[in-house]
C-alpha cells in the first residue's frame, strides 16, 4: 500500500513538473498578435518586455497589450517575428501603414529587419526636419508677398527692405525643407519596398521536355529529345 501512495506521488510530481516545463507566459495584442515566451519586465500601466523561445526580445506599450496568460503549449518553438499582418506596406506622409492602418513602433521594431527599422527612423528624422524648414518658409514667403503688394499698393518703398529679407530667408528654407523632406520620403518608400519585396519572394523550380539541335557525327537526325531545368527566385 505504502509503495502504491509512493508511486501514484511521484507520477503526480512529474506530471506537475512536466507540465510547468510546458507554462508559457503568453501577451496578447489588441492587434491580434500572440507572443509566447518568458516576461522579463513589466512597468505597470507602461511597458512590458518578453523574451521568445529564440532569444529575440520585444518591448510593447501596455496600451497595446489585450491579456496576459500563462498556458500549456506543445512547442516551445518561436518564430523571430512575433506579429504577422498581411498586406502591402505603404508610406501615408512621415509613416508606415498596411491596409490603411498606422503601424506602431513597437510592430516596425517586429516586422522590419535592424537596417530596416533604424533606417525609417532616420528618414522620419529627416522628413520632420525638412517640414520644420517648409512652415516657416511659406510664412516668411507670404509675408514677403504681403508687403511687396502692400508697397506696391500704397507706393511705401520702405515696405520692400523687410520684403527682400523676407524673400531671401524663404529661398534659403524652402529648399532646404525639400531636400530633406524628399530624401525622407525617398528613404520611408525603400523600407516598404524592402518589406514587401521580402514578404513576397516567390522560388519555384521547374523540369520541361525540350528538343534540342543535334549535329553528332554518326547521328541519323539533327534533333534531339532532352530536359530542360530552371530555376526562378
Amino acid at each position: 500500500m505504502k509503495k502504491l501512495l509512493l508511486s501514484l506521488v511521484l507520477v503526480l510530481s512529474s506530471l506537475v513538473m512536466f507540465a510547468q516545463n510546458n507554462m508559457h507566459e503568453v501577451v496578447y495584442l489588441k492587434n491580434g498578435s500572440v507572443i509566447k515566451g518568458v516576461i522579463l519586465e513589466q512597468v505597470p500601466n507602461e511597458s512590458i518586455k518578453v523574451q521568445t523561445a529564440d532569444g529575440s526580445i520585444f518591448v510593447y506599450p501596455m496600451a497595446d497589450v489585450e491579456k496576459i496568460s500563462k498556458e500549456v503549449t506543445e512547442t516551445q518553438v518561436q518564430q523571430s517575428t512575433s506579429i504577422s499582418i498581411n498586406g502591402l506596406m505603404e508610406r501615408d506622409g512621415r509613416d508606415l501603414v498596411i491596409r490603411g492602418r498606422e503601424l506602431s513602433d513597437s510592430e516596425l521594431m517586429t516586422l522590419l529587419s535592424y537596417e530596416g527599422y533604424e533606417t525609417y527612423m532616420s528618414a522620419r528624422k529627416q522628413f520632420n526636419t525638412g517640414n520644420g524648414f517648409l512652415i516657416p518658409g511659406w510664412i516668411t514667403f507670404g509675408s514677403a508677398m504681403t508687403l511687396a503688394f502692400v508697397s506696391g499698393f500704397t507706393g511705401d518703398d520702405e515696405l520692400m527692405i523687410p520684403a527682400y529679407v523676407l524673400e531671401l530667408t524663404a529661398d534659403v528654407l524652402l529648399p532646404l525643407g525639400f531636400i530633406f523632406k524628399g530624401i525622407g520620403k525617398g528613404r520611408i518608400n525603400w523600407v516598404a519596398e524592402d518589406y514587401n519585396r521580402n514578404q513576397n519572394k516567390n522560388y519555384s523550380f521547374n523540369v520541361s521536355p525540350s528538343i534540342l539541335k543535334c549535329n553528332a557525327p554518326g547521328a541519323e537526325g539533327n534533333a534531339a529529345f532532352g530536359m530542360t531545368l530552371s530555376l526562378n527566385f
